[in-house]
Formats: structure tokens, sequence, C-alpha cells
């Protein structure tokens, strides 16, 4: 959480793109974090709706994160705004590698896109192995060691910056 404060405070993003709203917490620290730093907006993605107190800042789109309709949506929307994305949805390998192409471009120069849950208990995890296969097809991102900051956290080796 400490590192997502300073990235917010350093990239001063206009939007992040969360996908995988779950509860809305981690939507409702992004948007506090925006706040706290000039402003901006969160757009948060789920296939199902789980979230009981909708915050009004906050923009909740109902859907697969992969459908033609999210993802047009999500570039609409971010068209000329500095973009962050979290992907923190669904943990399969396909799906978060499906996800990294689609929204890679919404990523803004020197803004990051953030791969949760890299590792479990177990060692390396889904979303590690997309996000390596990410990186070995394209120029544009770059593995960063912002996770080694802390001894612990859920985004070990998932903070990629966009150069």
């Amino acid at each position: 959480m400490s590192i997502y404060a300073e990235v917010i405070h350093e990239t001063k993003p206009e939007i992040i793109v969360e996908i995988g709203t779950k509860f809305g917490g981690s939507a409702l620290f992004f948007q506090d974090l925006l706040d706290l730093n000039g402003g901006g907006k969160v757009i948060t993605i789920d296939i199902k709706e789980q979230v009981e107190n909708k915050d009004p800042r906050i923009e909740y789109v109902l859907g697969n994160s992969i459908s033609k309709d999210v993802v047009r949506h999500i570039k609409r929307s971010t068209r000329r705004k500095r973009t962050m994305l979290v992907i923190d949805g669904n943990h399969h390998r396909g799906q978060v590698i499906r996800e990294l192409r689609r929204y890679r471009g919404i990523v803004t120069p020197g803004c990051y896109a953030v791969v949760e849950d890299c590792y479990i208990d177990r060692g390396k995890y889904g979303p590690w192995y997309a996000k390596e296969q990410f990186l070995k097809e394209n120029d544009i991102f770059e593995q960063t060691d912002r996770h080694k900051k802390f001894v612990i956290g859920v985004c070990r080796e998932g903070w990629l910056k966009r150069i």
C-alpha cells in the first residue's frame, strides 16, 4: 500500500483503471490517494457485482475486462488522460496476459501497470507467468524493482513501468 501511495504521488495519474473490484476496498483506497494528490478518478471493473456501498467518486464497470465493449469503454474514458493500470481480477495466466495486451496502450509513459499476486505461498503464480510473457512480447514496459523496498507485498515483481 505504501508503494502505491508513492507511485501515485510521483506519477500523478488522472485515472487509475483497476481490474478486479471485489468488495471495492482497493478502489476506495486508490480514490482517496488520488484526492490527496490533486484529484483524479478510479474506474474499476469486475464481472460480478459485490460492492454494497458504492462511492460516487468511483466509476464501477460491470462486465468481463477483456470483452470488446468494456475495453472500448475504458479506452474512450482514458483517452488523453494520464493513466495507471492495476490488474487484480482473475489470476489465471491466460486472462492476465489478455488484459495486459488489451490495456497496455492506456498506460501513459512514465506510469505503471501493476500486476498483483505474482507470487503466492507456493511461489510463482499465474500473473507472474503472464507478466513474463508480456515483457518478452513488447518493449514499451520495463520491469522495475519497486517491490524490493519492503520485505513483504503482493506485487513482487509486478511493477511494470511504461517507457
